[in-house]
């Protein structure tokens, strides 16, 4: 199906993503930092990227903006665990940035699954 660059400081949310996508039929690969990200994207060119708003060396955003400057097609849907990812000027924002789509990370993963299809779709 798609090939989707998961880029997560968070281990386990990286993984439990790779496994409920790739059972899905996507291929996954990650990255647990912005830079990594990047290359990784630079590298691979993933039809879909899921990026975390905030990563231990960057923000989505500006992850978003690198790689966009490379592949101005790249497609995203952000996620946060910030309180502000619920907050409708947050979003717009990223989606300004880029974003397709924006997810809180408390929200059911079927949320995050669903935008990832329509991103995709």
């Amino acid at each position: 199906m798609a090939l989707i660059l998961v880029i997560d400081d968070e281990a386990f949310y990286r993984g439990y993503l790779r496994r409920l996508l790739e059972r899905m039929g996507h291929g996954v690969i990650e990255a647990a930092d912005g830079a990594t990200g990047i290359a990784l994207h630079a590298e691979r060119h993933p039809d879909l990227t899921v990026v975390d708003f905030l990563l231990p060396d960057s923000n989505g955003g500006k992850v978003m903006q690198a790689i966009l400057q490379r592949d101005p097609a790249a497609r995203f849907v952000a996620v946060s665990s910030q309180a502000a990812a619920s907050d409708p000027g947050f979003a717009a924002t990223l989606k300004r940035l880029g974003a397709a789509a924006v997810v809180h990370k408390s929200d059911p993963m079927e949320r995050l699954v669903a935008e990832i299809a329509r991103v995709l779709a």
